[in-house]
């Protein structure tokens, strides 16, 4: 604790322009840094943390005021460990809001839940999850906390899955048993298709070679073809769990990035035509911009695993 370096800033705002003053405060608070002395505030050394420093110095001067900012390995009259207390009481002080919150949230779950009570649930619970993502993007000196609100907001979530009954049972299957097949679904794939094949290429088979039919067409399994979401195919959509779902749990691939992206994936697949959340929407926005710039679905499909290879590699960061 004692190797660790801070970046230090002051700034000074005439009271003329309290907007402005204001604004800048809020900046200074959304970095995570905590104050020291009057106008003193302080963060970690950190390249990007630096950067942001001199932004906001520039936005300070911009308005009229003053600001400096300088990095220091320590405070004479202030030991490190100090200053990390500083840190963590204002972390744990926001997790605590979040930790009650899901909490709440479960003792709202019952037998009895209603889709439409379930629904304002998922909502929730996103909105929660966001802000346990936003708060551990300024505690730099994570502890007992961020464990506790992570494994609450999971506890809600598969609870969640449970009542809604997305939690079917399904065997479990080994990878090296589909080995060198090829996969099979309908031409002009969406969501679904094209997710579940990112999963078959990335966690099933990575030699794994896919084929689009029309419909009416089926797989022909005599000659080691899979289907997957079409009807009566090997893996196809089971009660209200969409066939990447199946797919990852026939797999056993039920760590929380695949959770997030099934969410994802079923609000566009299944809530096609309600108002889906921002990124849902984000990620609805970025496939319909594939499929217009794509000759043919291979070359859709080629293109969309970077997008599924970054929403899994963002969530797998995020859940670290």
């Amino acid at each position: 604790m004692n190797n660790i370096k801070w970046l230090f800033f002051s700034y000074s705002i005439p009271s003329a322009k309290p907007k402005a003053r204001v604004g800048i405060w809020r900046k200074v608070q959304g970095l995570g840094a905590v104050q020291l002395k009057t106008s003193l505030y302080v963060l970690p050394d950190r390249e990007d943390l630096a950067e942001r420093f001199m932004w906001l110095s520039g936005e300070v001067e911009e308005v009229g005021g003053e600001a400096a900012f300088f990095r220091c390995e320590a405070v004479e009259n202030i030991p490190n460990k100090d200053i990390v207390k500083l840190f963590s009481r204002q972390s744990e002080k926001a997790y605590a809001k979040v930790l009650d919150a899901s909490r709440e949230l479960n003792l709202s779950l019952d037998k009895n839940l209603s889709p439409e009570k379930g629904k304002k649930i998922r909502t929730e619970l996103r909105r929660l999850r966001k802000r346990f993502e936003a708060i551990r993007e300024t505690d730099y000196f994570p502890g007992k906390a961020a464990t506790q609100v992570h494994a609450a907001l999971g506890n809600v979530a598969d609870r969640l899955r449970k009542l809604e009954g997305n939690e079917v049972a399904i065997p479990l299957l080994d990878t090296a048993d589909f080995s060198d097949r090829i996969w099979v679904t309908r031409a002009r794939p969406y969501i679904d298709r094209l997710s579940t094949l990112w999963l078959i290429k990335r966690f099933i088979d990575r030699e794994a070679q896919h084929k689009f039919i029309e419909r009416g067409e089926c797989a022909d399994e005599a000659a080691g073809e899979i289907g997957f979401d079409m009807s009566d195919a090997r893996f196809t959509h089971q009660g209200k769990m969409i066939t990447f779902e199946v797919v990852m749990r026939s797999f056993g691939l039920t760590g929380m990035p695949f959770v997030r992206m099934g969410e994802l994936i079923r609000y566009i697949d299944v809530e096609d035509g309600t108002a889906l959340p921002d990124d849902a929407t984000l990620l609805k926005n970025l496939l319909d911009g594939l499929i217009t710039l794509s000759d043919n679905d291979d070359q859709l499909c080629e293109r969309a695993m970077l997008i599924f290879d970054a929403l899994h590699a963002a969530f797998a960061n995020k859940d670290k």
